[in-house]
């Protein structure tokens, strides 16, 4: 999918998602006018700013960031999109900033060990991942990337317990079960 949508940002029909988003709210917003305002502030949006830095556009994705900068998804995307650009402070900051608008939340949590875990902290990846995992027990993606980090500190079966965990609530995630196979064979 996120291919699929970096393909349609490449090619420079981001506007025609956009619209397709747009409408979609205004749709929502005639349909239920009291609560219009929540359509002109969708926290989803958010999800197009890294595609839109991953296609090239940098300003659309600041953009996108600014108009929702009140959403964890927006800060913690917007750690991401720093991250890429070099700026590893500012990016410690966003995810931060995310962990702060929402502690009870796991996905600024995720993001940040994620992150902590492409710069070599797998400490610091692992506390932040356990935390995204004590606020979203059912959520496989902060278990799978805390087996990757397990696997990185040559943990193997502390790896295959949270890849076996993580398959519990994703059991068709392709990646999950290369990913566990490998570790597997690995082991053997």
């Amino acid at each position: 999918m996120a291919a699929y949508l970096t393909d349609i940002l490449q090619s420079n029909a981001a506007g025609l998602l956009a619209a397709v988003l747009i409408n979609s709210d205004l749709q929502a917003a005639e349909a239920a006018p009291a609560t219009a305002h929540i359509y002109a502030q969708r926290a989803d949006r958010c999800q197009i700013a890294p595609l839109e830095e991953e296609a090239g556009h940098p300003d659309r994705a600041d953009a996108v960031i600014r108009n929702g900068e009140h959403f964890v998804d927006c800060q913690r995307f917007r750690g991401d999109i720093l991250d890429h650009r070099g700026d590893w402070p500012g990016a410690q900051q966003a995810y931060a900033a995310a962990v702060a608008l929402a502690p009870d939340l796991p996905a600024g949590y995720y993001s940040w060990g994620v992150a902590l875990a492409r710069h070599g902290d797998l400490a610091g990846a692992q506390s932040k991942l356990k935390d995204a995992n004590q606020r979203g027990p059912h959520w496989a993606d902060p278990l799978k990337a805390w087996g990757d980090v397990l696997l990185k500190q040559d943990k193997t079966k502390e790896a295959l317990a949270k890849y076996d965990e993580a398959l519990k609530f994703a059991p068709n995630w392709r990646q999950l079960k290369e990913a566990r196979a490998a570790t597997a064979n690995h082991e053997t």
